[in-house]
């Protein structure tokens, strides 16, 4: 960022908020403001934040993935499962809020926990309730150790472990925004379900027209179905040109048209479909 831009760092502990103050004098960063806060209780409408566009949430977890030299010797220290579950709850309340800023843009979940808990079931938890507003885009694709398939994209995570890549384990998800084309401008289901009557309507009304003209020309007369050929003055103006379809069609005439300008004017919109047909197979 060479310094433009604002990052954030928030945390309720005090003493992490310190060795990160050291961090941040380390890296020589002038853009970042650290905030001794409750991330679950920011505003997503906070004049500070409502256009931040990427977060990085690194939450409370059991960090069950860091190794020590110890663990070598009496091994790895079990969590409790009530502990497992309450945290897992604070990080899917966590990320959920991430989620919802209105700017952002990109997520970054990460933990240093090797239980799926706090890791594939909190980002399944989370894409189960965002409506199709976000979605996972693969981490490192060419990290082998990825995210175990307990829902669809466990694949797009990445996980590391002592046991499986020598490092201290870990567990990484990106989420993405998607574009909102495709996710608001598609039409609702009760308008999918009508389409089918609408097509079937238009059918029958241009089936009734055909019948109509061909009846036009075996009686030489006009019939009773003549009104099915009143056309509108968009139409006129998008189906025929001319000075003769414009007097055929005006809406000035008392009388109806005759059954050879009705002919007339068939044959001239069959041949420009036909042309029209033939520049689109080109």
């Amino acid at each position: 960022m060479n310094n433009t831009g604002n990052i954030y760092a928030i945390d309720m502990d005090k003493k992490r908020l310190g060795t990160m103050s050291m961090m941040i004098a380390r890296a020589t960063a002038t853009c970042a403001t650290v905030l001794n806060e409750d991330f679950l209780s920011t505003k997503h409408t906070d004049d500070r934040f409502r256009n931040v566009e990427c977060i990085l949430l690194d939450p409370s977890c059991s960090g069950s993935g860091i190794a020590s030299r110890l663990d070598n010797i009496t091994g790895v220290q079990e969590v409790s499962s009530e502990r497992l579950s309450k945290l897992s709850d604070f990080q899917v309340q966590a990320l959920k809020h991430a989620l919802q800023f209105p700017k952002v843009q990109r997520v970054v979940y990460s933990t240093c926990s090797v239980h799926e808990q706090e890791n594939e079931e909190v980002v399944k938890s989370a894409l189960a309730e965002l409506g199709g507003t976000f979605t996972l885009v693969p981490v490192l694709p060419a990290w082998t150790c990825r995210g175990r398939k307990v829902f669809k994209d466990g694949a797009s995570c990445i996980r590391a472990s002592p046991d499986e890549t020598a490092t201290n384990g870990f567990f990484v998800a990106l989420f993405e925004r998607v574009p909102v084309h495709l996710h608001d401008t598609a039409p609702a289901a009760e308008e999918c379900d009508a389409l089918p009557a609408k097509l079937g309507k238009k059918r029958r009304k241009r089936r009734k027209r055909q019948q109509s003209l061909k009846s036009e020309n075996e009686n030489g007369s006009k019939t009773d179905g003549a009104e099915e050929l009143t056309v509108s003055e968009p139409e006129v103006s998008s189906r025929c040109s001319g000075e003769t379809e414009s007097f055929l069609l005006s809406k000035k005439r008392k009388d109806l048209p005759t059954a050879e300008e009705v002919m007339f004017l068939a044959t001239r919109t069959k041949q420009r479909s036909k042309k029209v047909a033939e520049q689109v197979n080109r």
